[in-house]
Parts: structure tokens; C-alpha cells; sequence
């Protein structure tokens, strides 16, 4: 009896990770892969030459706190809020899944004071992984969505969106970077294309 009453104090959300949404990028700030584009993680990170950013291979977490408390600062959802997620990217090879995380879909948020749909609740993504020999890190922006709570769950409405294109004023990107993605001992083409890189960006000052 007491386990259903905490159930109910339990407010709904959609992660939207069904590849409809908006995917994780991955970037190298210093322009030695793919000139610094952003690639999308899984296969197509891989393709590219960012080796430990493929499919199931970027460590993704997922943070909330009520908007009461959060204030939509990520210093406070990160320091003080809840962990609701602890994956990895999709692990899936196919094109429509590839650079989204995996947390499911709809899950209940916890039973902490906040969190029963009465009120909004900031958001956020972080991910990480070990690309090149390097850590490429990255935050999303916060999200602030109104739960669903129990009492709409129970007449089929459906969740509100925390990630993707139809979120609302949920979370529509998410970009791992880092200034030093090459390997610790790179290959000698890369040693060129660095020094090639230093040289023109020399230039560049002189000139101006």
C-alpha cells in the first residue's frame, strides 16, 4: 500500500531517443579530423577518425533537478540534482539510431519532493568518452519541461519530450569536444598535418 502511494507522488517524461530527435556531435576544436566539423557519434564518428566515439562507445549521463531548486543553473543540476540516467549512446549501427542516447523512452522520475509533475524540472545531458587517447567532453543545454503527473498519466496523455526537435524548451543538441583529440603517440601524418596547422595559423597572426 505505502509502495503505491509513493508511485503516485511519481511525475512521467519521454527521453525521445528514437532516432527521431536530435543526435550527439562530436568535434576535434583543433581541426586535425574532419577539419574540425561536427560528426555525428556512432559509425559515422568512426568513419571520420574519431576512434571511441562509435556505437555504444560515449558514457552518457542525464541529470534533473526541480526548477524550484535549479533555477535552470547547471552548476545546481550538476552539483546538486538527481542522476535519473547513467548509458551509453545507441549501440545500433543503423543510420536513424546512430548518435542518440539510450535511456528508454518514457521512465518515472523519482519519488523526491519536485518531481510529481507540480512543477517544472530542469534537464540536462553530459557525455563523455575516450576518443583518440583523449577525453572529449560535453554538456547539453537545460532543459526546463513540466512533468506529466499521476493524475494525467492515468487519462493516456502523453509525456513531454526532454530531447529532440519536438521537445518544447527541452534539450535540442549536445556537442563533445576537446582541444587535444589526437592520439598520445599520433601517426606521422598527423605530426605533418599538425605542424602544417601551426604554420598557417602563424601566418595568419603575421598578416594581421
Amino acid at each position: 500500500m505505502l509502495a503505491t502511494a509513493a508511485s503516485l507522488a511519481q511525475g512521467v517524461v519521454n527521453a525521445d531517443n528514437n532516432g527521431t530527435g536530435v543526435p550527439i556531435f562530436i568535434e576535434d576544436a583543433s581541426g586535425v579530423i574532419d577539419g574540425g566539423d561536427l560528426v555525428k557519434i556512432g559509425t559515422p564518428a568512426q568513419a571520420a577518425g574519431f576512434a571511441g566515439a562509435g556505437p555504444g562507445q560515449v558514457a552518457i549521463n542525464l541529470y534533473a533537478a526541480p526548477d524550484s531548486v535549479a533555477h535552470g543553473s547547471m552548476a545546481t543540476i550538476l552539483s546538486g540534482g538527481t542522476l535519473l540516467f547513467s548509458g551509453f549512446n545507441v549501440p545500433s549501427t543503423l543510420a536513424t539510431f546512430q548518435g542518440h542516447v539510450a535511456p528508454g523512452s518514457d521512465f518515472v522520475l523519482p519519488t523526491s519532493a519536485g518531481f510529481d509533475g507540480a512543477q517544472p524540472v530542469d534537464f540536462l545531458f553530459t557525455a563523455r568518452a575516450t576518443v583518440n587517447g583523449s577525453l572529449a567532453y560535453g554538456v547539453s543545454s537545460v532543459g526546463v519541461i513540466q512533468p506529466l503527473s499521476p493524475h494525467q498519466a492515468a487519462t493516456g496523455s502523453l509525456p513531454p519530450y526532454i530531447w529532440g526537435t519536438g521537445s518544447g524548451s527541452g534539450i535540442t543538441g549536445l556537442v563533445l569536444t576537446s582541444d587535444s583529440l589526437v592520439a598520445s603517440v599520433p601517426e606521422p601524418s598527423t605530426i605533418v598535418l599538425g605542424g602544417l596547422g601551426m604554420a598557417a595559423g602563424l601566418a595568419f597572426r603575421r598578416r594581421k
